[in-house]
């Protein structure tokens, strides 16, 4: 019997594990992979970089140095030094994929490891299973008598390195459609087709971080222009210190719209990746024909189509994206959503709220009736665009979370802060 069960050993897992332990908590980290580290373990490719500044992806106490835009491998190896200085892994259970869980006065926890199954049992839940954890696969027209390959970018990691001299057709202009675009456009023809435009940023620009645009103040002052002042304001800018002359959306930042890469715009712009702003109508066996009529003959199309949020082990629950502090789900005991939100400084708004409940498990954070949380989710709905994003108020949730738990200790040494009060 645990205290605490824990599913997932990726960030949100690890700022879990490490507070539990810090606050010697009976506890056990269920992770189904053979590895830690979530999506940087199994959904990066090592050509990935960290889009956001380490200044912001860094974990409380630990202030190992890295690069303003790590690999993939140096972000696992920096992961791995941190879970080395807590003893971590005496707490995890690997190759442990969670069937189902249920409530009744205890969690009951059954999952698979090492192909047996097991129960077990704790007072209270943490999921941290990623916002986005399910591939995506669009549904197409004709697929089946296309008589190439059709593959979703999860399954490319043990084959890209084979993939040369192909026409291939990405699909998808998030962060994976950019990184692959660039990568395969070494060795091959690369199209690369998007439903939305992006705002599509360099890491650096006059060889200043671009992230010391996004602080408080500027993100309030974004969040208070006209869309109209916004989109000439952000034009001009886009077009002199990146020298993108890709359309842009016609809407304000939010998680989903703004990318960065170094690479993506001098191809596109010397023709080495043939950018389209399209969709797939239908498959031929040889080709894909486009909305627009188009038709273009691939060897292989490339689903960059992301991830959507499933938890499937909860299929008993009805589970609401809404929740008390971004974190509880009013109808459901003793349980907690960890890095279910998106932001710019995402591992901090995700170990701020690792920190929150375990406060809530050790009775310093008393929670308010069901009926006071379902009342505070309603003024954040009406307050936020799209509930998750907290794209303009991660630092005021921050803030929130900080003055529940009287954490003030912390001060992020980062430019980006000097117009603002600091984070922490």
């Amino acid at each position: 019997m645990y205290t605490l069960i824990i599913i997932g050993l990726g960030i949100s897992g690890i700022s879990c594990a490490t507070h539990s332990k810090l606050n010697k908590l009976n506890f056990v980290v269920l992770e189904k992979n053979n590895n830690y580290g979530g999506c940087w373990y199994n959904k990066a490719f090592d050509f990935t970089h960290l889009q956001t500044d380490s200044n912001i992806y860094r974990f409380l106490n630990f202030n190992k140095s890295m690069k303003r835009h790590p690999s993939r491998k140096e972000i696992l190896e920096y992961i791995g030094d941190y879970i080395n200085k807590y003893k971590l892994l005496d707490n995890v259970l690997f190759n442990s994929n969670v069937i189902s869980v249920n409530y009744d006065k205890y969690w009951n926890v059954k999952f698979c490891h090492n192909n047996n199954i097991k129960i077990i049992q704790s007072k209270y839940l943490m999921i941290c299973n990623g916002i986005l954890n399910q591939p995506n696969i669009p549904k197409f027209i004709n697929k089946d008598i296309y008589s190439k390959q059709i593959i979703h970018s999860s399954r490319l990691h043990n084959k890209i390195s084979k993939i040369v001299n192909k026409k291939i057709v990405i699909i998808g202009n998030g962060a994976t459609g950019l990184e692959l675009s660039v990568y395969l456009s070494k060795k091959n023809d690369i199209t690369l087709l998007y439903r939305k435009p992006k705002f599509i940023l360099k890491t650096t620009v006059l060889k200043l971080p671009s992230s010391l645009l996004i602080t408080r103040f500027s993100l309030n002052q974004i969040r208070n222009y006209s869309l109209w002042f916004f989109m000439i304001l952000i034009t001009t800018l886009i077009r002199l210190l990146y020298n993108n002359y890709l359309s842009l959306p016609i809407e304000k930042p939010n998680s989903k719209n703004v990318l960065s890469n170094n690479n993506i715009i001098n191809l596109i712009n010397s023709n080495k990746i043939d950018y389209i702003q399209d969709t797939i109508k239908q498959f031929n066996k040889n080709n894909i024909v486009l909305n627009s009529g188009r038709e273009i003959n691939t060897d292989l199309v490339i689903l960059a189509t992301g991830y959507k949020s499933h938890v499937s082990f909860m299929s008993k629950f009805k589970l609401s994206k809404y929740r008390y502090k971004y974190i509880i789900d009013p109808n459901i005991k003793n349980c907690a959503f960890i890095g279910h939100c998106a932001s710019y400084n995402w591992l901090q708004v995700a170990e701020l709220q690792a920190i929150w409940y375990v406060n809530v498990i050790l009775g310093k954070i008393q929670l308010p009736n069901i009926n006071t949380m379902k009342h505070d989710i309603n003024i954040r709905k009406h307050k936020i665009t799209e509930y998750n994003d907290l794209t303009y108020e991660a630092f005021d949730y921050c803030d929130e979370l900080l003055n529940d738990i009287k954490y003030d200790n912390y001060i992020i040494k980062d430019l980006g802060y000097w117009f603002c009060k600091p984070l922490f």
